[in-house]
C-alpha cells in the first residue's frame, strides 16, 4: 500500500495525474508479531556466537528486559555500582514522562560490565552505540548474523515488502525471556509490568516505596547463562 500511494504521490508532482487516489486511505494494520522467549541454553549459544560488545548487550537485555536501542545506548551513569543498580529511561517511553525504572544489577552481568569498566557518559558497548537498529546493516540485521551463527531460529511468519523474513525470535525475545524467568522465580504481573516499562505512572509510585530486596532476589534467582 505504502509503495503504490508513493507512486501515485509521484505522479501527482509530474502533472501526470489530477489527485492522488490514495490520500485519505487508511494504511492497513501491520500484522502483530507473537515473540517467543529464548531458553537458556539457546542465550548460552548466542552468547558462545557473539563477538566484542554483543556478549555484554545479550546479556544486559537479557537481565534488565531492555529493548535494542536502550541497550545500545546505555551509559555508564546508569550503573549503580556500590548500590547495585541499574536506572533505565526507555527511549520509548520517555515522551509520556515516565519515570526511571531501577532493575538490580544481577552478579554475572556485573561481572562482564567490569571486564570493561567506565564512568559518567562513556557507553556500554562502544561499538554498538548510536547505531540504526533497522536497515541491511543496522543492528537487528547484525544480531539475526549472530542467531545464525548460533543455530537459533525463529519461526517465520510473514515477510516484508522488500522480502524479508520477521521471525518469531530476535533481539526483543531476550526481553520476553527477562519477563519469564521473573514469572517463573515467582514475580507478580503487576511487578513484571513495572520492570519492564508497561505500567501506568501510578504504579511506578507504588515500586519506587517498595523493598528492593524481594526484586533483587528474583532478579539473582535468574538462570546464569554465561559461559
Amino acid at each position: 500500500m505504502k509503495i503504490i500511494s508513493m507512486a501515485f504521490h509521484s505522479a501527482l508532482r509530474q502533472d501526470k495525474i489530477k489527485h492522488n487516489p490514495c490520500i485519505g486511505i487508511e494504511s492497513l494494520p501491520e500484522e502483530s508479531i507473537e515473540r517467543e522467549p529464548f531458553t537458556a541454553g539457546e542465550i548460552g549459544n548466542l552468547l558462545k556466537a557473539a563477538q566484542g560488545d554483543w556478549k555484554g548487550a545479550i546479556l544486559f537485555a537479557y537481565y534488565t528486559g531492555a529493548r535494542l536501542g536502550d541497550v545500545a545506548n546505555m551509559r555508564w551513569r546508569a550503573i549503580d555500582l556500590e548500590k547495585r543498580l541499574i536506572t533505565l529511561v526507555p527511549e520509548k517511553t520517555k515522551r509520556r514522562k515516565k519515570k526511571a525504572i531501577a532493575v538490580p544489577l544481577h552478579p554475572e552481568l556485573e561481572k562482564q560490565l567490569l571486564k570493561r569498566p567506565g564512568v559518567g557518559a562513556a557507553s556500554l558497548f562502544p561499538s554498538v552505540c548510536g547505531r540504526e537498529s533497522g536497515g541491511r546493516y543496522g543492528l537487528s540485521a547484525e544480531f539475526a548474523a549472530i542467531m545464525k551463527r548460533a543455530g537459533v531460529h525463529g519461526q517465520v511468519v510473514k515477510h516484508t515488502e522488500n522480502g524479508r523474513a520477521n521471525r518469531t525470535k530476535s533481539f526483543h525475545s531476550l526481553r520476553h525471556s527477562f519477563n519469564s524467568a521473573l514469572a517463573n522465580a515467582g514475580v507478580g504481573r503487576e511487578l513484571r509490568q513495572v520492570l519492564t516499562g508497561h505500567a501506568s505512572e501510578r504504579m511506578n509510585e507504588i515500586y519506587t516505596h517498595r523493598e528492593l530486596e524481594p526484586i533483587r532476589n528474583a532478579i539473582e534467582a535468574m538462570p546464569r547463562v554465561f559461559v
